[in-house]
């Protein structure tokens, strides 16, 4: 507190504190914020003193204001701001005619000069080339600052350089309070990696629609030869059994006239050969019973089987068969 009773009684001694260079802006705003800072300052609230020394500045520039700020500053261990705010105060006086606010602010520039931490931002000939852009946080760093030791307040940082086509570098420092250098080399940038294109899907083959399923063949309409076999097979099977049949009325009717010749239990010769021809004829007419209602039968299925293969047709005759009976036999007719 006594390095900045002794400030501030300098700063009285040569001019008062307000006496500026230029007059600007809200110059009543600045002499409130001024007002503020120092107040503060006496208590040691560095903290909460140095933006409105700051901003009483902006609003109204004065020397007297910088040099405050700059004692400010120092306070906070910000020793580089510091450093440099001085040496704005300085020139500033300078160029105002006030030799002895120049003395100030070069003595107490002069005196933080041995204790600044300085950084190093080191940009080898193999990283440097068109387009490369280097930042200390949201400061861009220029050019004419690489490879050199600038003054800098203490705290932690991020170097960031970035070029066009690499993959930018980061990297984070920490700057200790003292008079320490501390160096940070961009190491080369790498090449970013350009993905192929993903190669395009094919198109998918469009298959052509598939042929339409066959119309079915029509059925041939009639009944057809099967049919026709089928109809000759029954007519001949029914003309079998017809004559079956007839056989068995001629065995009934020869078994009826050996009657006359036999009794209930005895026949004569005659009567028993009449009774033979009669089982002869019995015989007979069961033997070719059989074979007729195969026929029948036979020929029955293939009539079915024709009308189920074939259409129908109105112009194709319908097959019949009659069977009649007279006094010379049995007889069938049919149409076809």
């Amino acid at each position: 507190m006594k390095r900045a009773a002794g400030f501030f009684l300098a700063m009285t001694l040569f001019g008062g504190a307000r006496l500026g260079f230029a007059q600007q802006g809200d110059v009543a705003a600045a002499e409130h914020l001024f007002k503020e800072a120092l107040a503060l300052m006496e208590k040691g609230d560095y903290e909460h003193a140095c933006p409105r020394l700051a901003e009483s500045h902006k609003l109204d520039s004065g020397i007297g204001t910088l040099l405050y700020l700059g004692d400010c500053q120092e306070k906070l261990g910000k020793l580089a701001t510091a450093w440099a705010t001085f040496r704005e105060a300085a020139d500033a006086a300078r160029r105002a005619g006030q030799a002895e606010r120049e003395k100030i602010g070069r003595t107490r520039a002069d005196a933080l000069e041995s204790k600044l931490s300085r950084l190093v931002i080191e940009v080898p000939d193999s990283v440097s080339r068109e387009g490369l852009v280097v930042r200390r946080d949201d400061l861009t760093v220029g050019s004419v600052l690489w490879n050199t030791g600038v003054p800098i307040d203490p705290g932690t940082y991020k170097i960031e350089a970035t070029a066009p086509g690499k993959v930018p570098f980061s990297k984070s420092v920490v700057i200790e309070p003292g008079s320490a250098t501390t160096t940070v080399t961009l190491s080369p940038l790498e090449d970013v990696k350009v993905e192929p294109p993903p190669k395009p899907k094919p198109e998918p083959v469009k298959l052509p629609p598939p042929p339409p399923p066959p119309l079915p063949r029509p059925k041939p309409k009639g009944i057809g030869p099967l049919g026709i076999v089928g109809i000759a097979a029954g007519g001949a099977g029914l003309l079998t059994m017809g004559a079956s049949l007839g056989v068995g009325l001629m065995a009934r009717a020869r078994f009826d006239e050996a009657a006359s010749f036999c009794d209930a239990t005895y026949c004569d010769r005659e009567g028993v050969a009449i009774r033979k021809d009669a089982k002869d004829l019995a015989g007979v007419g069961t033997a070719i019973f059989v074979p007729g209602a195969v026929l029948t039968a036979a020929g029955t299925a293939l009539f079915i089987v024709s009308l189920a293969t074939r259409g129908p047709s109105d112009a194709a005759p319908k097959a019949s068969a009659t069977l009649t009976f007279g006094p010379g036999g049995i007889f069938a007719r049919g149409s076809f």
